[in-house]
C-alpha cells in the first residue's frame, strides 16, 4: 500500500521539511530542518492512518506523561480556572454564563475525550 504522505524538502540543503500528502499535493511545514525528525513525524502521520483505534491512547499515554491531571482534567475546572483572570463586566459575564444548564451535558466530561463521547458520532480522521 502506497503511503499517503511523505516527507520533502524545499529549498537548499539546508531547506525547511514539508509533509506532503500524495493525494490531494498539499504541502504542509514541518517546521524542522532535521531529517530524521522530519520522517519521524511522517512515519506517525501514516502509522496513524493505519490504526486509527489506537491513537487516542497513544496520544493519551504522552497527555499522561506530559502532566497525569491533563488526561482527567473535567469541563467544569476549565470554566473555574477560566474566569481567575476575568474582571470587571467580562468576570460577571462569565459567571452567569458557565451557570447556564446547557453546559450540565459537559461539566463533568473529561475535556480530553472530545465531542464523540458527547454526541456518540463516530472519531474525526
Amino acid at each position: 500500500m502506497k503511503e499517503q504522505y511523505r516527507v520533502v524538502q524545499l529549498g537548499s540543503q539546508d531547506g525547511m521539511f514539508y509533509c506532503k500528502d500524495t493525494r490531494s499535493g498539499s504541502r504542509t511545514s514541518l517546521k524542522t530542518k532535521d531529517r530524521k525528525e522530519a520522517e519521524r513525524l511522517v512515519r506517525h502521520k501514516n502509522e496513524a492512518l493505519k490504526n486509527p483505534h489506537i491513537n487516542r491512547k497513544i496520544g493519551m499515554a504522552y497527555l499522561s506523561a506530559a502532566n497525569p491531571r491533563l488526561v482527567r482534567r473535567i469541563w467544569q475546572e476549565v470554566m473555574e480556572d477560566i474566569i481567575q483572570d476575568k474582571q470587571g463586566p467580562t468576570l460577571h459575564r462569565w459567571e452567569t454564563a458557565i451557570k447556564d444548564p446547557a453546559f450540565n451535558l459537559i461539566r463533568k466530561k473529561v475535556v480530553v475525550m472530545g465531542v464523540t463521547i458527547l454526541c456518540d458520532c463516530p472519531p474525526f480522521l
